[in-house]
């Protein structure tokens, strides 16, 4: 994920650069970008799954 970014940094009350708006904003960005793989990652399951389902027993029994 490439994001570019061209912001004035935000400044508090008393002029000091907001630690708090850009802790939650990386905890929001971080969030998202795990989000991201999350899905990534079931849709490649997915479709190796998909892929290989025909190759697979349609029923198992188990107890012999």
């Amino acid at each position: 994920m490439k994001t570019q970014y061209t912001e004035n940094l935000k400044i508090n009350q008393f002029g000091d650069v907001d630690v708090k708006y850009y802790i939650a904003k990386g905890k929001q960005l971080r969030s998202q970008a795990i989000a991201e793989m999350v899905q990534s990652l079931f849709a490649r399951v997915r479709r190796v799954c998909t892929k290989r389902a025909p190759h697979l027993p349609l029923k198992v029994n188990f107890r012999h």
